[in-house]
């Protein structure tokens, strides 16, 4: 049985009863859920199986064997496929699928973790729940199911010493409960906050957001990607567009750049007087300009004192021509322009050869 008697302050042991620990020690065991590809030679069994542990949607098995039989002329082949349509409906019918497991968003152990510990911070330690389902896969102490333990629902900060504190209690617990490290987690951090906090000047907002991301990302990868191999393995351009799409939605209002302290909503420099970009560039950095690339105004973190981009104006989307990790650098196409109108006509989604 896990425990964090004497590993963890006793004000924060509210947060994990022993049947929530046991189900989440289920959830960690479980693993990665993979897609389930529906086929015409899928059996009955394995199609219903598939439904139950949530690796496709009783809907997609119905259309997909209905799909199958219309693209049969009448015979043999048909009448099977037909047959295991009906029946598959005959089974949620009857109750022999597990809808409620099926339908369950597959939230993983790290987005559960970060909702349990916003859920404290944000309600003060007051109760907000709505339940997690995994179906049968964990009990509770009393033998009551893990609908009724694995409870969490994410919440929006509204401030950033609570993101900060979040971050904090999801440390303790994670190492505390042995999902990972002090160090992978702390290089975590550095990766996925302190970095956009400090270096590339994002707010909190952005960071909040960002995280949550990050960690889906993980969950969905089935296993390739883990917390310490994320900021190698994340297409870093994807979450950060997730992560702005977010802002805007949970923290309206706020931008996606911090603002300078002390200047509300002004990105300022020390000194206090406002800079503007003056639509000059390093063109001998190495490091290419983000704000270019996306097509919007430079903050001030981004400036030189003289009003100079501190980066290099050039086009950052992938390109297949270039070798491994070749990316545009307007060689193509439109000059002077970035990733959001690249139009070169080798681009691509990703870095070539992966």
């Amino acid at each position: 049985m896990l425990t964090l008697t004497g590993i963890v302050s006793l004000r924060f042991l509210r947060l994990f009863t022993s049947a929530t620990l046991s189900a989440l020690l289920k959830l960690v065991k479980r693993g990665p859920r993979i897609a389930f590809e529906l086929k015409k030679s899928t059996t009955l069994q394995a199609a219903l199986t598939a439904i139950s542990n949530g690796q496709i949607t009783y809907e997609e098995v119905l259309i997909g064997f209905a799909q199958f039989a219309d693209e049969e002329s009448a015979g043999d082949a048909k009448t099977a496929l037909m047959l295991r349509y009906e029946m598959v409906a005959k089974a949620k019918e009857i109750g022999k699928i597990s809808l409620a497991n099926a339908n369950a968003d597959d939230m993983g152990v790290y987005s559960w973790l970060w909702a349990k510990c916003s859920e404290f911070v944000v309600s003060k330690g007051m109760e907000t729940t709505v339940s997690i389902d995994l179906g049968n896969a964990a009990s509770g102490a009393n033998g009551g199911d893990s609908t009724n333990v694995l409870k969490a629902s994410l919440k929006h900060f509204g401030d950033w010493w609570s993101f900060m504190e979040c971050l904090n209690l999801f440390l303790l617990f994670a190492t505390a409960l042995g999902i990972t490290s002090t160090v992978v987690l702390a290089e975590f951090y550095e990766s996925f906050v302190y970095d956009n906090l400090r270096l590339r000047g994002y707010s909190w907002q952005f960071c909040a957001c960002l995280v949550y991301i990050v960690f889906r990302h993980i969950e969905e990868s089935a296993g390739t990607i883990t917390l310490a191999t994320a900021a190698d393995k994340i297409h870093l351009n994807s979450v950060f567009q997730e992560a702005e799409a977010a802002v805007k939605r949970h923290y309206p209002g706020a931008g996606i750049f911090r603002a300078h302290p002390g200047k509300g909503g002004n990105d300022t420099t020390p000194g206090g007087d406002t800079v503007q970009w003056n639509g000059k560039h390093n063109a001998s950095s190495k490091k290419l300009c983000n704000h270019f690339n996306w097509g919007r105004d430079h903050p001030a973190s981004a400036l030189q004192p003289d009003g100079t981009c501190k980066g290099r104006h050039a086009c950052d989307a992938w390109v297949s021509n270039k070798g491994k990790e070749g990316k545009c650098l307007n060689s193509a196409g439109t000059p002077g322009h970035g990733r959001h109108n690249c139009d070169n006509p080798n681009r691509c989604d990703g870095p070539a050869g992966q």
